[in-house]
């Protein structure tokens, strides 16, 4: 994983933190707030850190076979 791709996983991470802040948020505060909506759009987040979690695992244990 590059240094530039490893900063953008860390904004990821942060950006899903703060999603899933402000969907506690706005469900406390509004009954009329779409929470499946807005949780399918972190999910989506969530596939994307996963995977390049997933790839950036991977990529270090081929490394250690070399």
């Amino acid at each position: 994983m590059t240094s530039d791709e490893r900063a953008q996983l860390i904004e990821d991470i942060r950006r899903s933190a703060s999603m899933r802040e402000h969907i506690v948020e706005q469900a406390s505060l509004d009954t009329e707030f779409d929470i499946a909506a807005e949780w399918e759009t972190l999910d989506e987040l969530d596939q994307s850190i996963n995977t390049r979690v997933i790839e950036a695992r991977s990529g270090i244990k081929d490394a250690d076979k070399s």
